[in-house]
């Protein structure tokens, strides 16, 4: 059994800056959603173009609804990826969300303080990569 009257030390959380980065898609979860029973969500993996102070890539993590229109996430995620709004033309059959992986686009990080007053960073949206602006 373990102690209770271990201490626990200060963890140091190292806020990823405002700003807009590159990112790439590393992992592509289907987890079920911690605010609905039964509802299923992506939890998506993205390596975020910024090192922490160990000179570390930064994972960050983001929860993504299975749905697929143009007020979507997914959508806006795809139209990040592709640079232009996917269509049913485009994927006919929908979209296979494990092809996503290994994709980039640039992420939007902000700051959200969360009720108790701790300050998180989130993406809070997606932009094509800066190569897709040049097409």
């Amino acid at each position: 059994m373990m102690s209770t009257d271990k201490t626990i030390n200060w963890t140091e959380y190292e806020l990823v800056p405002v700003g807009i980065y590159e990112a790439e898609i590393i992992e592509v979860e289907e987890i079920e959603s911690p605010f609905r029973e039964g509802e299923l969500l992506f939890q998506m993996h993205f390596r975020i173009g910024y090192k922490n102070s160990q000179g570390e890539p930064v994972i960050m993590k983001r929860l993504i609804s299975e749905k697929l229109n143009s007020k979507s996430k997914l959508f806006e995620l795809a139209s990040a990826i592709d640079g232009k709004k996917p269509t049913k033309e485009s994927y006919p059959e929908g979209m296979t969300v494990s092809s996503l992986e290994g994709k980039k686009c640039r992420a939007v990080i902000q700051h959200t303080e969360s009720q108790n007053g701790s300050t998180w960073a989130k993406i809070e949206s997606f932009l094509p990569s800066e190569d897709k602006d040049k097409k």
